[in-house]
């Protein structure tokens, strides 16, 4: 089935990947074209140059959450967004700080310095390194303590929220910092990890490479 979905973006950035965890937990069938955020191609769809970004049909989309629930709310399968308006607002409120707080201590330091700038044979700047640990250990035992409550961020079930954290989460266990974060003492977290990885979206999104 041709849904008419094509995704922009390389396969290994986490908001890519978040997107397309939302497509597979729909069971919507789409098209990935890989580019690098701010080439040609990404800023014929988006002028700020960031990826994902996603064409339905002649409907060109960009901006992660606006994509996720555009899917969501698009297509058939089953719903990844509360219907109680508490949860809805939890989920909300969990990707706003995911997308922001988490995104620039976890991503754009950490995981970066960590791995992206290696993988480019760069060497890392420790002190960055440093100043983002407290935050990512503050920000690890956030997700511990909601998750302690209930199996997914946003209450009972799998929401976006979900599916926005569980790109970076991976992300930063492939760190020495974050996996010794991770072993130490997030039971929750740890045991939401194992639920993630066991579903089928996350183990056929998972790709080891640039983020």
């Amino acid at each position: 089935m041709n849904s008419g979905v094509t995704l922009f973006g390389l396969a290994s950035g986490h908001f890519v990947r978040t997107v397309r965890m939302c497509l597979e937990e729909k069971q919507l069938p789409y098209a990935l074209e890989e580019y690098l955020p701010h080439s040609r191609e990404i800023r014929r769809l988006n002028l700020l140059g960031k990826t994902p970004a996603l064409r339905h049909g002649e409907f060109v989309l960009y901006e992660s959450s606006a994509i996720a629930r555009y899917v969501d709310e698009g297509f058939d399968g089953p719903p990844l967004q509360p219907p109680n308006a508490t949860e809805r607002a939890t989920m909300n409120q969990w990707i706003g700080a995911i997308c922001d707080s988490f995104d620039t201590s976890m991503m754009q330091q950490l995981v970066h310095e960590r791995l992206v700038v290696p993988a480019d044979g760069g060497v890392p700047d420790e002190a960055i390194v440093r100043d983002a640990m407290p935050r990512v250990q503050i920000q690890l035992a956030i997700a511990d303590k909601a998750l302690a409550q209930h199996n997914f961020l946003a209450g009972r079930r799998l929401t976006l929220a979900d599916l926005f954290l569980a790109p970076m989460i991976d992300a930063v266990k492939r760190t020495e910092e974050g996996a010794g974060l991770l072993e130490e003492s997030f039971t929750w977290l740890n045991r939401w990890c194992d639920r993630m990885a066991a579903r089928r979206s996350f183990h056929d999104t998972a790709t080891i490479g640039r983020q």
